[in-house]
């Protein structure tokens, strides 16, 4: 292959088909990097009499009649220079539909327009429909509604965007109905969860086209379809339903379920049932939680485990009857285990009841019978029997209690029966996950407004200094500028420019200081909100019903003042622990005593 610069352009007129002519081009010289420049275009009207070339091109075909005139085929010439080809920097690539009644632009996810660059993309759009013998007429209004639409959208694009770039005239293409599925793959999998009011598929009904002229200037007449091939879905009617347009037909979930399907045959259930679920029977089991379902897996073996290894559940309701093997994952708003998790996996669940736990988990209210050195995250977790753990919520309740327990909560913690020491018991406004995600956003915002504002800060001192140093000539000009007004006669370029630059550099000063000063009421707010945490412990307490068993300690964190109170309660001493907020200490006294 020769290399870029060992190619000479030349120039070729009235070329009927560019793109075989940069195909013979490329393989004469070797070169596959071959491109054009467009020169001049020259258009016609073919018809039984000949072939005439078109002199005001715009004006003949805003006069409908002559485009829709079925005796005529319009194509163009080109008067072309062939160079080397330059890389094409732009994200959007150029499409048509089978009979060129459309051109469709897709941008790409990532594309970013400039409008110092339109120009060029214009100049891509012309050569791409030059090299598929298409019209170029109308382009003025195209690319002006062209640019209005990349205007009117957000860089850079979080996803495809598809464009109608151009449309025949009265042209319809022929269309044989077909179905447009919407969970294409739902034989390969088991569970397929599906929301209320969700398309399951939509079918397109069969219509004839009308005739008319496309984009590439030739007259069409669009073959008709057979409307006799009519299909339909077969369905539960009772769980589908069909919603008919002119043109379509969408069959609709009429409430949240598992989307089923045998035999072209579509229906929804509520509840999936299964003895386990792993990699050798099920695969993982993951619906939308707010689809309506249910998961029951059955097996209660205390030997075996319910959900595998490595498996991953999510439901509106999961009950497991059995064990959860390490690193499975249960996801839903209800979950039920009858048997133990693993210290290595994790639930994830509005509301949960397991009866033994060593594993993660984090949800709103929990309960759990016996809680064996695992993990527990809630606005409320009730344990029956603990055993070692950690327990990060608002609330904590225990029945009974051993030891090499860690108990964090923001209100309470209660204990009816403690059997043994070595516990330690934490208060704190910040302990509880919804309360500590207040917090680290407080935290975020304080430290980011501060950040944001020392910069802006800096920036305004220069900005002031500049300022400053162009004043006595911004009043200069300011004066001159008014001297010719009063003259009335127009002052020089110059000076209106200069003064311009000036106004606007005060413009910009003024809005930097309105975003420091909105940056400061936030620092302030977040940093009074922040202040204000500890008050939500006031009122919180650890208490024991039967009294303090061996060694424990209870410690009240304090984050405005950064001070920790700690006591170490004995068997003799009152049950409950209070904060004083008039002493500012931890008091100890009777339960049932205000």
């Amino acid at each position: 292959m020769l290399k870029e610069h060992s190619f000479t352009s030349y120039v070729i007129n009235e070329c009927d088909d560019v793109k075989v002519t940069l195909k013979q081009l490329s393989s004469q010289h070797k070169n596959n990097l071959l491109d054009f420049n467009l020169l001049e275009v020259f258009t016609y009207a073919k018809s039984y009499n000949g072939c005439e070339l078109i002199d005001d091109v715009d004006l003949f075909f805003h006069n409908r009649d002559n485009i829709l005139d079925s005796r005529f085929e319009f194509f163009q010439k080109y008067n072309i220079e062939v160079v080397n080809k330059k890389q094409n920097k732009f994200l959007f690539y150029f499409h048509t539909d089978k009979l060129f009644s459309k051109i469709f632009l897709t941008f790409q996810a990532g594309f970013v327009f400039n409008k110092s660059d339109f120009g060029d993309m214009c100049e891509i759009i012309r050569k791409t429909k030059v090299l598929n013998k298409i019209l170029l007429i109308n382009e003025k209004e195209e690319q002006e509604a062209l640019l209005d639409f990349l205007e009117s959208l957000d860089y850079p694009l979080q996803e495809d965007i598809k464009y109608i770039l151009a449309t025949g005239v009265n042209l319809i293409p022929s269309f044989e109905g077909e179905f447009e599925y919407k969970y294409p793959n739902l034989q390969s999998t088991k569970f397929q969860t599906i929301l209320k009011d969700d398309v399951i598929c939509v079918y397109k009904k069969p219509f004839n086209g009308n005739p008319g002229r496309n984009l590439r200037g030739e007259y069409i007449v669009p073959e008709l379809s057979n409307k006799n091939l009519w299909h339909c879905v077969r369905y539960d009617k009772n769980t589908i339903g069909v919603v008919e347009y002119p043109y379509e037909i969408y069959y609709v979930a009429l409430f949240g379920g598992i989307l089923k399907e045998k035999d072209d045959y579509f229906w929804i259930e509520s509840t999936i049932e299964t003895n386990e679920v792993s990699f050798k029977t099920t695969g993982n089991l993951v619906g939308s939680i707010n689809s309506g379902t249910t998961i029951n897996i059955t097996e209660k073996d205390s030997l075996k485990e319910a959900l595998g290894q490595g498996t991953k559940m999510q439901a509106s309701k999961v009950n497991i009857h059995g064990n959860v093997a390490r690193n499975a994952e249960v996801c839903g708003k209800e979950v039920f285990i009858g048997g133990f998790t693993h210290r290595d996996s994790y639930v994830y669940a509005d509301n949960a009841n397991i009866s033994v736990h060593k594993g993660f988990a984090r949800g709103d209210t929990i309960k759990i019978d016996r809680l064996e050195a695992g993990i527990v995250e809630g606005r409320l977790v009730e344990v029956k029997e603990m055993y070692g753990g950690r327990i990060y919520a608002d609330e904590i309740i225990i029945d009974t209690l051993y030891s090499n327990a860690f108990c964090y909560a923001t209100k309470r913690i209660s204990i009816t029966s403690m059997k043994k020491g070595e516990n330690k018991f934490f208060i704190s406004a910040i302990y509880s996950p919804l309360a500590k995600e207040r917090y680290e956003e407080l935290l975020e915002r304080k430290n980011s407004s501060f950040s944001k504002c020392r910069e802006l800060v800096k920036e305004l001192k220069l900005k002031s200094t500049e300022l400053i140093k162009l004043e006595r000539i911004a009043n200069e000009t300011r004066n001159t500028l008014i001297r010719h007004k009063n003259a009335k006669t127009k002052p020089p370029a110059y000076l209106l420019k200069k003064f311009e630059e000036y106004h606007n550099m005060m413009v910009n000063l003024k809005q930097l200081k309105g975003k420091i000063d909105s940056l400061n009421k936030i620092h302030k707010e977040s940093s009074r909100e922040l202040s204000e945490l500890d008050r939500e412990i006031y009122d919180s307490y650890v208490e024991v019903d039967s009294g303090w068993v061996g060694y424990n300690e209870v410690r009240f964190n304090f984050y405005s003042i950064d001070k920790e109170l700690m006591l170490i309660p004995k068997p003799s001493q009152p049950s409950k622990i209070i904060y004083n907020k008039d002493t500012q200490e931890l008091l100890m006294i009777d339960k049932g005593y205000v």
